[in-house]
């Protein structure tokens, strides 16, 4: 009898959930009234203003248009926000799974290694689940939602997708916009022989307008409550300046990408460097992997999440490059990597164990941790180039 098709898709459906359970169970939570600098206490405001339209609305720049998630968190029954929350979360995660799933079917990655990616997506600590049962009040797990299906319409060709995503996902997150820019800058850039079954210029030209207006009613509508006069772009400056200033963040950038995606991020660069994409579709993706990279640098402070938010488009990247690599240097290279996720310790919580959660974090981390991860990551690089060496000799053998 033959397996249906669906079988798989309900199964990782149902294993997402089983596996948010558990770390919701196992996490400690923040206390939000501790960490008064945490982004769940603006979104805990906004979450309060749909429960309560007649009060103020406070909320600093630039969380003050990302609506989405409270209101819908705000629709829930549940007593506790935190609750809400966290159902709106696993509710996306448990859609995010499958979907990535399917994305990386249609490319061809072999099933053995699709499996390693979502262990790396479901037990790293940043991951989908384990992070954000610690942060629970947030807006994040949409985005890995919104990032496979934005690969899958594209891979799909199903361009009416992301023009009914689109205004959704830019209620969620400003940062959708870029997507669609970039989008529209790759259809500018591509040659008229490869412009075959792709959306016209008009489309992406009219989710830009769209997405713009879009932009300034929810800015109007709900205000900063530090005033006005910021914008993305303005962020982007600072941050800019910032690195420009403290030229370390550059190293902990470098870091944060290597403790989220491990040595998996370095065979694919390594690679990268020989197969360098002669397609439009695959410099579209390398253009897509950079912007989430550079999102780490330029978008705030918290490398690590944010780095790691661009999971759908930076592992599909890396997959696409690992999967011609030999299986056994992949296998090695995620071994090497997994204590980078810390799989079997819980986050540190609580106002006494800040000291403890800065050292998880390259962002926030000392020097001397920065010189640990430098090193591992320099030895299991070194372990890899020996492994390929060995190999090589061998074959000639």
């Amino acid at each position: 009898m033959k397996t249906p098709s669906w079988l798989p898709y309900l199964g990782l459906w149902l294993l997402t959930l089983f596996l948010g359970g558990l770390c919701r169970a196992w996490q400690a939570e923040i206390v939000y009234l501790d960490c008064t600098n945490c982004d769940g206490n603006e979104y805990h405001k906004i979450y309060q203003f749909f429960e309560s339209p007649t009060a103020p609305y406070a909320v600093k720049f630039p969380f003050h248009q990302r609506v989405l998630v409270p209101y819908l968190a705000s629709c829930l029954p549940f007593a506790r926000a935190e609750d809400n929350f966290w159902a709106i979360s696993l509710l996306f995660a448990s859609l995010a799974v499958p979907l990535l799933w399917r994305v990386w079917a249609i490319l061809q990655i072999p099933g053995w290694l699709r499996v390693l990616a979502l262990v790396i997506l479901l037990g790293h600590f940043q991951g989908l689940l384990r992070y954000n049962a610690y942060d629970v009040i947030t807006v994040d797990v949409p985005l890995y939602f919104v990032g496979a299906g934005f690969l899958w319409a594209i891979l799909s060709q199903k361009w009416y997708w992301i023009g009914l995503m689109a205004p959704l996902a830019q209620a969620q997150k400003e940062s959708f916009l870029a997507l669609i820019l970039l989008g529209a800058l790759f259809f500018v850039l591509t040659k008229p022989d490869e412009k075959a079954g792709k959306p016209s210029g008009w489309m992406w030209a009219g989710l830009i307008i769209i997405l713009v207006i879009e932009q300034q009613s929810l800015a109007y509508f709900f205000p900063a409550a530090d005033g006005e006069g910021k914008g993305s772009l303005r962020t982007l400056l600072f941050f800019v300046r910032e690195t420009l200033y403290h030229p370390l963040d550059l190293v902990r950038w470098v870091l944060a990408i290597g403790v989220g995606y491990g040595l998996w991020a370095v065979l694919a660069l390594r690679k990268l460097g020989t197969h360098f994409p002669s397609s439009a579709s695959g410099r579209g993706l390398l253009g897509l992997v950079g912007l989430h990279l550079a999102f780490g640098l330029l978008a705030g402070r918290d490398m690590t999440r944010i780095v790691f938010l661009g999971f759908p488009f930076v592992m599909t990247g890396m997959l696409m490059m690992l999967k011609t690599e030999k299986w056994t240097l992949i296998v090695w290279a995620f071994a090497l990597s997994l204590p980078l996720g810390r799989p079997f310790e819980a986050i540190p919580a609580g106002p006494s164990h800040w000291s403890a959660y800065r050292e998880w974090f390259p962002e926030y981390a000392s020097e001397a941790s920065l010189w640990a991860w430098a090193i591992y990551l320099w030895l299991g690089f070194c372990i890899l180039e020996m492994l390929r060496y060995l190999g090589a000799r061998q074959a000639k053998n």
